[in-house]
């Protein structure tokens, strides 16, 4: 299982990877996402937990999907299937 706090530092660090593939500033990625500037340094550093909503509006402005947001290479590695487990009522 993961932790909120491994959610939130896998989201922050993929984010600023794309960020940077793209040459982006901040800024610049706050402005396309429709947000401030420093909200988006709150989550890259991963002191806030971004509703869905605003998650949605940093993967139309990076151009990829919300999963994408959360898995390095997800487009050349595909990722793991989830393991359920199973209970016996």
């Amino acid at each position: 299982m993961v932790s909120p706090a491994q959610a939130k530092r896998a989201l922050a660090d993929r984010l600023r990877e794309l960020r940077r593939e793209k040459k982006w500033s901040q800024e610049k990625l706050a402005e396309e996402a429709d947000m401030h500037r420093t909200y988006l340094a709150g989550i890259e550093r991963a002191l806030r937990n971004p509703a869905l909503e605003n998650l949605v509006k940093l993967a139309n402005a990076l151009n990829v999907t919300v999963a994408e947001l959360f898995s390095a290479g997800a487009e050349s590695t595909p990722a793991p299937p989830a393991v359920r487990k199973r209970r016996d009522y």
